[in-house]
């Protein structure tokens, strides 16, 4: 979730066009980490965009990790 508000991009860095924002405490789906800025990739409205990783607590849910993780085991048998 956003820990303040923060304006959502369209590419991962501060020079991307603005193309809203968050609200503090709104929560967001991550789909995934810009490797060279450490930017979240996010789904917003449907769409890809980007927010700063300064700005977003991070929170994993541990069933649905041991489920990943068991499907992992069936399927590549580690």
């Amino acid at each position: 979730y956003a820990k303040s508000a923060v304006n959502v991009r369209d590419l991962p860095d501060t020079s991307g066009n603005k193309l809203g924002s968050l609200a503090p405490s709104q929560e967001v789906a991550v789909t995934g980490t810009c490797n060279e800025t450490g930017w979240y990739k996010i789904d917003y409205n449907g769409s890809i965009a980007f927010v700063s990783n300064e700005y977003l607590l991070i929170f994993f849910i541990p069933y649905l990790l041991s489920i990943a993780h068991i499907y992992l085991v069936i399927i590549c048998g580690k």
